[in-house]
């Protein structure tokens, strides 16, 4: 017995006592082998590997978009993702301009104590001030 012959082990469930079906191979009267799904229980639920496999692929292949429809699919998705995280878009874009705001009151501040313009203490303050901002934002 091969995986390939039972894929879907594990992954299909009981009609009737909801219990995962797992797969085995049975061997027939002519000696040839015969793969089935069947449940753990005593319920003694069985299926053929074969007619369920191929129910399984033509399903899929019933499901599969036709020509064209990928991209429409593709850009309702982003459309969708971006709606959705639009808030979390501009809670990160109004962080930045915080940062970038408190980045210039620091140069700012910089160039004044170079300058002579600011005390060296007065400096030290508003240096505390916006990088423990920054790192809070950040």
């Amino acid at each position: 017995m091969s995986n390939d012959d039972l894929p879907l082990r594990g992954f299909l469930k009981c009609p009737k006592c909801d219990r995962m079906l797992t797969g085995s191979s049975s061997r027939g009267k002519l000696g040839v082998y015969y793969n089935y799904y069947h449940c753990s229980s005593s319920c003694g639920v069985r299926f053929k590997a074969e007619t369920v496999n191929e129910a399984f692929i033509k399903q899929l292949r019933y499901m599969s978009p036709k020509a064209g429809m990928v991209d429409v699919f593709i850009e309702a998705f982003i459309k969708d993702f971006n709606n959705k995280t639009k808030t979390q878009n501009a809670e990160r874009a109004n962080i930045i301009g915080e940062i970038d705001a408190l980045n210039k009151r620091y140069q700012n501040a910089l160039l004044k104590n170079a300058d002579g313009e600011m005390a060296d203490d007065d400096f030290k303050e508003v240096k505390k001030l916006t990088k423990g901002k920054i790192e809070a934002l950040e």
